[in-house]
């Protein structure tokens, strides 16, 4: 065994640290603010971030991969809002189970739509994958049915997603503009809702700690 540090690895446990703290920090503001106004600001802090580091990195862009990362944006933002309706209409550990099922699909839209190969490897972990899912569903443990339907749905969004997010990726396509992109997207699909009761803010949300929780998910999520 190498005694180098892998970095991948190492990025991916941080990651995921990170995105626990920052699904936990969902729960405890749901109780301050709409699903629909949290996804909101955890985008309009992502692309002040974005836009902030790409500034100073000023990458190249390639044009011709334009059409993939708008792609990435929609559908990303569906994927990231259906994420956060979830922890919010259930426990964040169910929510985030259940919507990080996507390799699932994944594997299935990478087979369908870019022509990839399922080797057996792939087709053992998917059926794993889809026994899991399927388990945690009928636990009959009481708990929302929606939450389990709207993480799914996220983690079917996700899935066309991260195909999307490896092809702009493998173009050359920077990081913060691939998260730009959805986080753009979400701001607009957020201006429809805007004045939906489903989107407002509770008088008593826009205090110290609900700020904090908001201020906490956006930089988590970026």
């Amino acid at each position: 065994m190498s005694k180098r540090p892998i970095p991948g690895v190492a990025y991916l446990f941080i990651a995921s640290t990170i995105f626990a703290f920052t699904s936990l920090c969902v729960k405890f503001a749901s109780h301050y603010f709409s699903g629909l106004f949290i996804s909101m600001a955890r985008f309009t802090i992502g692309a002040i971030l974005c836009t902030i580091v790409l500034f100073i990195k000023k990458p190249h862009y390639d044009w011709a991969r334009v059409r993939i990362i708008l792609i990435r944006g929609f559908i990303g933002a569906l994927s990231m809002i259906s994420s956060y309706l979830a922890i919010s209409l259930t426990s964040p550990g169910r929510a985030s189970l259940l919507s990080n099922t996507y390799p699932v699909f994944v594997g299935i839209f990478g087979a369908l739509f870019f022509h990839e190969k399922l080797s057996p490897r792939i087709l053992v972990s998917l059926a794993l994958c889809t026994i899991g899912t399927i388990s945690v569903v009928r636990d009959n443990s009481g708990a929302s049915l929606a939450g389990d339907v709207v993480a799914l749905g996220g983690a079917v969004f996700s899935g066309i997603a991260v195909n999307f997010v490896r092809k702009a990726s493998a173009g050359g396509v920077d990081p913060f503009t691939i998260y730009l992109s959805p986080c753009t997207f979400g701001l607009a699909i957020f201006a429809i809702f805007a004045r939906s009761e489903a989107f407002g803010v509770p008088e008593d949300g826009m205090n110290g700690i609900g700020i904090l929780l908001l201020v906490l998910i956006g930089t988590g999520a970026f």
